[in-house]
């Protein structure tokens, strides 16, 4: 016979089962929060220019992210030219678009791209015109 009193050899094991249990379920859950992290790390902004009429354009969020204090620029192209736009810095959610009208002309041709930056890009990402 076993020196250890009954209690203890009764409880000792329902313990640890019991708290493998809760470890286990613990576990799961900081597992699941971990994933939902990584997936909201890995959603990013992503956007597309669409030509609507003779100088009509639609800016629009496509990613699956919001986008906060977005500014549109083109290299030589004046910022003036980009009418209709919000003023900046401006926030676009997910499939959410833009409106504006590009003016161009004879001396000022229409750019191939806009650079497009938000705080969740903040180097920026150049979006082609149609």
């Amino acid at each position: 016979m076993s020196d250890t009193p009954l209690w203890l050899q009764i409880s000792v094991p329902a313990f640890t089962r019991v708290g493998g249990f809760v470890l286990g379920r613990v576990t799961k859950v900081l597992d699941r929060r971990q994933e939902r992290r990584d997936e909201r790390a890995n959603r990013r902004p992503r956007f597309e220019l669409t030509h609507l009429s003779a100088s009509g354009y639609r800016l629009q969020n496509v990613g699956d992210a919001a986008a906060t204090e977005i500014r549109v620029d083109s290299d030589r192209y004046p910022r003036e030219r980009l009418m209709r736009l919000p003023d900046e810095p401006f926030d676009l959610a997910e499939n959410e678009p833009v409106d504006f009208i590009m003016s161009t002309g004879i001396n000022m041709p229409k750019p191939a791209a806009l650079l497009v930056r938000c705080a969740e890009l903040p180097g920026g990402v150049h979006v082609a015109v149609p």
